[in-house]
């Protein structure tokens, strides 16, 4: 399974992130088209080969894509307290 990634944040502060974690996830930036004449760019995140291939590993490992991602978001939930939105 491959997710894409976008965000109004900084993708390069995201991408550290996920980089966290590059023993599992494979993470690389790609453009992806969505409209007419329209590219975003994304951040891929894939994951890699699983060694055991138990469905435990697949758990634990989606676990800690998902642990990175709300570390990501707090930070800047915190930096948007008391802003306009």
């Amino acid at each position: 399974m491959k997710i894409y990634i976008t965000n109004t944040n900084d993708k390069f502060d995201l991408w550290d992130y996920l980089h966290l974690q590059s023993e599992v996830l494979d993470i690389n930036f790609e453009d992806i088209n969505i409209g007419e004449d329209k590219i975003e760019q994304t951040i891929s995140v894939e994951l890699k080969e699983i060694k055991g291939n138990t469905e435990w590993e697949y758990f634990r490992t989606y676990g800690k894509l998902f642990q990175i991602l709300k570390l990501y978001v707090k930070k800047y939930d915190s930096q948007t307290v008391g802003e306009e939105k």
